[in-house]
Order: C-alpha cells, then structure tokens, then sequence
C-alpha cells in the first residue's frame, strides 16, 4: 500500500539525489517484449547517457511474441490510464527536475494517449500551471508504431507542456 508507494519515492528521490543530472527518463517498451528484455534495454539508456540520469523503465504487459501483436496493442490500451497517473505521481512524490519519456515501437501507443489525457487542465489550472505541475521534459518517440492520425491529433493536446517532443521515423518501416 502507501507504505511500498512511499518507499519506491523515497528510493527514486535518493537516486536522483546521488545523480550529476536531477531529470528522470521513463522507458516506455514496444511490443513483443519482456520484462528481462526491457529492463536491460532501460539500462542500456541508463549507460549510453553516461550514467547520469535516473531511467526508469515502465512496464505494460506485452506477450513477447510477434505471433501475439494484436494482444499488446490490446494491452497497451488497456494501460494508457495506467501510465497517465504514474507521470503524475511521479510529478508529485519526485524531486525529478524533468520528467523525460522514451517511448519505443508501441510503447507510442501507450504513450501518446496518456499525455493526450494529462494535458487536460484540472479545474482552475492554467495551461503553465499544468505545464509546472508535470514538469515534462523531452519526450521523444523512437519508431513510434501508432496510427499517425492519432498521433497527431493528440499531441495536439500535449505538445504546449513538455519541453520538446521529438520523433525518430525510418520512412522504409512497413509499420
């Protein structure tokens, strides 16, 4: 309960306490992963920025299998709420200076939805006093495998609160 919550805070504050860089990385997996895969891909973020972030790696339950994609866009659905209120919690029990997102393949589908949901004021909030409550960073979608329409639409509705927002496409990907 609130005792695990807030010792999983306090072990993310002192982490970033003990990092040269006071932003923090959420890793947003693709399909056809595993929790082993994606947590070893979330170390590697880790080690390629020089050991000096927090990476956090945010796992959606994916089928680990090709065969089974249709079953993770089911759960990555399924998960978008899920992811929303991590960031704000994060927002809120974090010493986090920036919140970052890497959203790989169809951790987009994931991704991108929950931003659309949280870049809803609450009632009497501004644009900015949401933007400072979330305190979004960089989010940058890697091979982002989701409907463009989609996506366009409901970056839309994010774009104007986190820092920057990137994308990362290979125009020769079937996707």
């Amino acid at each position: 309960g609130a005792m695990r919550l807030g010792a999983v805070w306090l072990g993310v504050n002192q982490a970033l306490a003990a990092s040269p860089n006071s932003e923090l990385l959420v890793y947003v997996h693709g399909s056809n992963n595993t929790v082993p895969r994606a947590s070893a891909q979330a170390s590697q973020f880790r080690h390629f920025t020089g050991r000096r972030m927090v990476v956090i790696a945010f796992m959606w339950p994916s089928a680990g299998s090709l065969l089974r994609y249709l079953t993770d866009v089911a759960a990555a659905a399924a998960t978008v709420d899920t992811f929303a209120r991590f960031l704000e919690l994060l927002a809120e029990h974090t010493n986090a200076s920036k919140i970052g997102v890497l959203a790989y393949s169809a951790g987009a589908q994931v991704t991108s939805p929950a931003l659309a949901l949280l870049g809803t004021p609450r009632p009497g909030e501004s644009r900015e006093q949401l933007r400072q409550r979330l305190r979004l960073g960089q989010i940058y979608f890697a091979a982002p495998d989701i409907d463009t329409r989609s996506l366009v639409v409901q970056l839309k509705s994010y774009v104007d609160i986190a820092d920057r927002v990137s994308l990362s496409i290979n125009l020769n990907d079937s996707v």
